[in-house]
């Protein structure tokens, strides 16, 4: 996790998705924009083991359990950052599966797009969508799209 200011970059080591959510919330207060733009893990093991799991058969289950989700903790806060930000990497509907998380996370906006087209490409094809409808950006280098999608940040944090 990474606190940024105009004068400085702190960065916060976490070892799990609790923790990181704990720190988060530790300094949401300060912050004008929260962007979370990726997922710790959904889900996390029921239980760790102390000691390495030997061998015993042909397959194992394990139990796994959801990690809190840390956007939508920090959206749902009474006093949250003005703009709350997500991104959604879908397979498939990216439009209408980034129109559900908007809502269902009570986000200001989302960025999403075609995970598996950026895989192994310097190019990107984003999808803004907020409360306003959807706003397709035009394919390009992933930096110059970064930078576009900071600059839709920007504006709306100054209307």
């Amino acid at each position: 996790m990474t606190l940024a200011t105009p004068e400085r970059v702190t960065r916060v080591d976490v070892v799990s998705a609790q923790d990181m959510l704990a720190a988060t919330l530790e300094v949401i207060g300060n912050s004008d924009v929260f962007i979370g733009v990726a997922a710790v893990a959904d889900y996390r093991p029921e239980q760790i083991a102390e000691q390495k799991i030997k061998k015993a058969g042909d397959a194992i289950t394990l139990s796994l359990v959801k990690n809190p989700d840390i956007i939508a903790e920090v959206a749902s806060l009474t006093q949250r950052p003005t703009l709350v930000v997500g991104f959604a990497a879908e397979t498939e509907n990216v439009v209408a599966n980034g129109q559900g998380k908007l809502a269902a996370k009570k986000l200001d906006l989302l960025f999403a797009n075609q995970a598996t087209d950026t895989f192994n490409s310097d190019s990107v094809a984003i999808t803004a969508v907020d409360a306003a409808g959807v706003t397709e950006l035009a394919v390009g280098n992933k930096h110059v799209v970064a930078r576009k999608m900071l600059q839709l940040i920007a504006e709306r944090l100054t209307k």
